[in-house]
């Protein structure tokens, strides 16, 4: 009986060795793919920094703000009647009035208080 239970053990000890080899390797690729990320994050951010310094600090702040408020998203487009943040429809009349209003006014929508761009 003892013989047949430590073939058994060993077998699940070189199991065990297995699994932990495969987790070591799954652990290595995680690590490279977690830095590839990181790299690709701190581009992202370095190039959204260079873009926001040439933003009106009131309009950057106003956005934020939305962003903050709006569960990350600070603009959305206006397309027809419907805010694409919240993709509720706003009155016609007031769509009507964002797509007219002068370059640099700013709207936001009353649903969700992104900042629209027609």
């Amino acid at each position: 009986r003892r013989e047949a239970i430590d073939a058994e053990v060993e077998t699940l000890r070189a199991r065990v060795a297995e699994l932990e080899s495969e987790g070591e390797r799954l652990g290595a690729a995680l690590a490279e793919v977690e830095g590839e990320i990181d790299e690709e994050l701190a581009s992202e951010r370095a190039a959204r920094a260079e873009i926001a310094a040439t933003v009106d600090a009131a309009l950057l702040d106003d956005y934020e703000g939305c962003r903050e408020r709006a569960r990350g998203m600070g603009a959305a487009r206006l397309n027809g009647n419907t805010c694409q943040g919240c993709h509720l429809s706003i009155p016609s009349v007031e769509a009507e009035r964002i797509r007219k209003s002068p370059p640099g006014t700013v709207a936001h929508c009353d649903n969700c208080g992104c900042i629209l761009v027609p």
